[in-house]
């Protein structure tokens, strides 16, 4: 009687609340690999990607799935001031994407910086999950002049 009284109490806290989107970036190197966490041969201890990747998870209620062009809409700002937006499209109420960036192209762009997701579908945002360090960027059009600066110095 107890057990099942315990069993109750835990679902009943933890089932009925998901999380609808999460992401969170990790590093990927030597220590990630199973067989160095278990220590048996492997020729990737050698010479182990190295990199980071981008984990985003969904669960959604199904009701969500009626939705008109139902996808992530993501939005990477890299170290090197590179972006790169993604949509992926959502077929399924649960899932996982991951987004390596791996050796090269880690090097170039010195991994992520910051990211922004949301879920999107009928055209609006229906979640979303923002990097601590993300904010729009302001673009400055170079060629334009800016009409209220004087063409001239005022002289006094």
């Amino acid at each position: 009687m107890r057990l099942a009284s315990l069993l109750v109490l835990f679902f009943s806290l933890t089932g009925c609340c998901w999380q609808r989107l999460s992401v969170y970036t990790d590093y990927i190197g030597r220590e990630s690999l199973a067989s160095f966490q278990i220590e048996t041969p492997d020729p990737l201890l050698l010479n182990p990607p190295t990199g980071q990747r981008l984990i985003v998870k969904w669960h959604l209620p199904r009701d969500m799935m009626d939705r008109e062009d139902l996808h992530l809409a993501l939005a990477l700002r890299f170290r090197d001031r590179t972006t790169e937006n993604l949509y992926i499209p959502i077929r399924h109420t649960a899932g996982t994407y991951l987004y390596p960036v791996l050796g090269e192209t880690y090097c170039k762009t010195g991994g992520i910086l910051t990211y922004q997701v949301q879920i999107q579908g009928d055209g609006e945002v229906l979640e979303e999950w923002t990097h601590p360090l993300w904010t729009p960027i302001i673009e400055l059009n170079s060629n334009s002049t800016d009409e209220r600066l004087p063409s001239q110095p005022n002289q006094l």
